[in-house]
């Protein structure tokens, strides 16, 4: 064990290129923790970094991608907000992980915090990480994934992989005379198809900002994809992919409502796991989904994907909003940043004072 002292700070300019070196080099680094995205968010959302660096000798040893936001009820720290990205401790050691967690801890024992979370990252190898986190709620997710290879013979493993009604949605495809093809230049499309599909189900969509700044910060056919089916040369479906390392993140799926019948998305995702598979990425990150979404995880099982468990750590700071505050409340003035498990919440929702 080293005893060489670790300190703990707040990520500056200086640390940059260190801190992107280390997540780049960790075996559970993911998407999430990297620099790209930490500044794709920080643009997005108009939030503050308070990503913590942990370090010896001019070397980092573990770093903490953290956020912060203030609202009604105070100041929430997530790790990391917008729509569950993994956050949590990356570390060499047991030592930087435990200096990592108490400044995390010192953090939220800070003056008018309200609440913090951690979602920790599902790829983590190293359960010691963990060992320091504060206790707190435990919220739970599932997360599916499918493993890639580059194998020649992968497509067709990957036909007999998934479930009959997913293969003859991907001949229905081929028949309806769907082409798919890598096409970064309908965006627009994806955005607009995207708000009409969430409004069609009441869901929460994604901000217009989210799709206006992608070119911002990441490299279009380096960072991301967007995998578009036509008809007739029409678009009629799109999927926006995210690629780092060995891994490809299942973002925004789109299909117009007239043309689901046709089952576009079905070929886009035959052909983008293909793809995936022959240029060497090996994990297929469809995401989490709640214990309630039952459709979206059928979904994804029928394309084969295996199950496994993560959570979401929550401390709430100070309680007394839990009596008083509503999803509505909660949702309009935190925005992307996770606040509470709403079971947690005294009202019921729509509960008017």
């Amino acid at each position: 064990m080293s005893h060489v002292k670790i300190a703990v700070d707040y990520l500056e300019k200086d640390w940059e290129e260190p801190f992107a070196t280390f997540v780049n080099k960790h075996p559970d680094g993911t998407f999430y923790h990297s620099r790209t995205y930490r500044s794709f968010l920080l643009h997005l959302l108009g939030c503050r970094c308070n990503t913590l660096v942990a370090h010896s000798g001019g070397e980092v040893r573990g770093v903490m991608p953290l956020m912060s936001t203030n609202g009604s009820y105070g100041k929430v720290f997530n790790s990391l907000p917008f729509y569950g990205s993994y956050g949590g401790v990356l570390a060499s050691d047991v030592e930087a992980a435990q200096a990592l967690w108490v400044s995390y801890r010192d953090l939220l024992a800070g003056v008018g915090v309200c609440a913090g979370t951690v979602v920790f990252n599902p790829f983590c190898s190293d359960p010691d990480s963990h060992y320091s986190a504060p206790s707190g709620t435990i919220d739970r997710r599932r997360l599916q994934i499918n493993s890639l290879d580059s194998d020649i013979d992968f497509p067709a493993r990957l036909l007999r992989l998934v479930d009959s009604s997913t293969r003859r949605n991907i001949r229905k495809a081929q028949r309806d005379g769907v082409a798919v093809r890598v096409d970064e230049g309908k965006l627009d499309f994806l955005a607009n198809c995207h708000l009409a599909n969430m409004k069609r189900i009441n869901g929460r969509s994604k901000p217009r900002a989210f799709f206006n700044s992608l070119d911002h910060h990441f490299c279009a056919g380096r960072d991301y994809r967007l995998y578009v089916a036509q008809i007739d040369g029409e678009p009629v479906s799109a999927l926006l992919l995210f690629y780092y390392r060995h891994y490809v993140e299942y973002f925004v799926p789109v299909t117009v409502d007239a043309h689901r019948n046709s089952q576009p998305m079905a070929l886009i995702l035959y052909k983008a796991m293909c793809d995936a598979a022959r240029e060497g990425y090996r994990i297929w990150n469809w995401g989490g989904t709640w214990e309630s979404q039952s459709g979206v995880y059928r979904f994804k099982k029928k394309w084969g994907a295996v199950e496994r468990s993560y959570n979401y750590l929550v401390n709430v700071v100070d309680p007394g909003f839990l009596e008083y505050a509503t999803q509505d409340e909660l949702a309009a003035s935190y925005g992307n940043f996770f606040v509470v498990p709403f079971n947690l919440l005294k009202l019921e929702p729509g509960a008017i004072l």
